[in-house]
């Protein structure tokens, strides 16, 4: 499947899930990969969960029709915000140094001043 086949169930999803724990109705489930887990084995558990579509990159049986598989799942969801930032045409001006960044500005509370949302940057 094409990335901008893909930005399309983006658009008529109701967002990008990454953890079965936590998936949102009707949301895109895209399958990291870590040290300790392989998301690819909770593509099923996702689409049980409301996941509409979930993005894998290897097969995984019983196979299913909202299966979307890629090369590499995590590069997919690099190139798919890039591609939705570029439709946007907004400049977007952060820059994640590593994983404890995204870590961090994941766990910062926005602190809105005078009616805009300051994020502090590490």
């Amino acid at each position: 499947m094409e990335l901008n086949q893909i930005h399309h169930l983006f658009l008529d999803s109701s967002g990008v899930s990454t953890d079965t724990r936590n998936i949102k109705q009707d949301s895109l489930f895209f399958a990291l990969k870590g040290a300790n887990f392989n998301g690819n084995s909770f593509a099923h558990q996702a689409l049980e969960n409301g996941a509409c579509y979930a993005v894998i990159d290897e097969v995984v049986n019983p196979t299913d029709d909202r299966f979307i598989l890629v090369d590499n799942v995590l590069e997919t969801l690099q190139a798919l915000a890039h591609f939705h930032r570029e439709q946007l045409g907004l400049p977007i001006i952060v820059r994640f140094l590593n994983e404890q960044s995204v870590r961090y500005m994941l766990g910062v509370a926005l602190i809105p001043v005078s009616g805009m949302v300051w994020v502090p940057l590490p």
